[in-house]
């Protein structure tokens, strides 16, 4: 573990994000992970003798603005956000002295296309699931 350096770590306004290769500036949240799928294997006794290894699941998801959502289907084949072909994304970390790590988000595709608003919203958020191969950690 390293010391913060003056005390600052990284915050939401350090979060720098590109799809497509441009800077997404219209979003309001982003979320990923993954897990392992693991199980104890039992024999004899009340406790577990191995331990087993599944697949990895992956999962992601982003909340857009809808002026960023439509800009989205502009580029889209026949405006369905679904049908772009995959593409990554990629989330560095920046912390005030320029220091940086960055994950990527690897072949993500929407799998959902939706509009989510009340009435007394001063703006329009949708959170969209995307599906994933897998993340880069780090990088």
């Amino acid at each position: 573990m390293f010391p913060l350096i003056n005390g600052v770590g990284y915050s939401w306004s350090s979060i720098k994000t590109e799809i497509f290769g441009s800077p997404l500036v219209g979003f309001t949240a982003i979320n990923y992970s993954e897990k392992d799928g693991k199980e104890n294997n039992y024999g004899v006794g009340r406790f577990p003798i191995e331990r087993g290894a599944g697949n990895v699941e992956p999962a992601s998801s982003i909340s857009l603005y809808k002026s960023t959502l439509q800009s989205l289907q502009k580029i889209a084949p026949n405006g369905r956000i679904q049908d772009i072909p995959p593409f990554d994304i990629t989330v560095a970390y920046i912390t005030k002295d320029g220091k940086f790590t960055k994950d990527i988000i690897k072949n993500a595709e929407f799998t959902e296309n939706k509009v989510e608003t009340q009435q007394g919203d001063t703006k329009i958020v949708s959170s969209i699931e995307l599906i994933i191969s897998h993340i880069k950690w780090g990088k």
